[in-house]
């Protein structure tokens, strides 16, 4: 049975295209008629490209790819290349993102457009998660909600 279309290879240096490409597969998978998840498997290892199948070795070790499932392969590299922001992880005060702590916030030396004082974003202080206390010798960011107290 001759095959229609062509996937191509994941570019693994284009994480965000990662979706598209699952898409890509998917339509392959129905236009060939390929229902048997094995198979699925088979044409799914043999396309991504080397660079990613070395991250899926990777991330099923010890185990090897052609050992898990379909699905278990699929949701290996979603998480890897797509991942949920946590919904545990507190928000950084400076800027209420949840994809890094306040000490590590690329907002904590700018400025804000609401107070002009610096080491937050409008949206946090719109949003009243940060209260800011000036001296000549320092200047701290507190948070509203607790008692720390960060230096910028």
């Amino acid at each position: 049975m001759p095959l229609f279309g062509h996937i191509g290879e994941f570019d693994e240096s284009d994480k965000s295209a990662w979706e598209e490409w699952c898409d890509r597969m998917e339509q392959y998978f129905l236009a060939n008629k390929l229902e048997d998840s094995t198979v699925k498997r088979a044409i799914f290892l043999s396309s991504v490209g080397a660079a990613t199948y070395s991250t899926l070795a990777s991330l099923c070790s010890p185990k090897k790819p052609k050992e898990l499932s379909f699905t278990e392969l699929l949701k290996l590299l979603q998480e890897h290349n797509a991942p949920k922001p946590s919904t545990d992880s507190p928000r950084c005060f400076r800027c209420l993102s949840t994809r890094h702590t306040s000490r590590n916030c690329p907002m904590r030396n700018k400025i804000c457009f609401e107070c002009k004082k610096r080491g937050h974003t409008r949206a946090a202080h719109q949003a009243g998660s940060v209260f800011v206390v000036e001296s000549e010798a320092t200047s701290a960011v507190s948070q509203v909600s607790g008692s720390t107290m960060l230096s910028v």
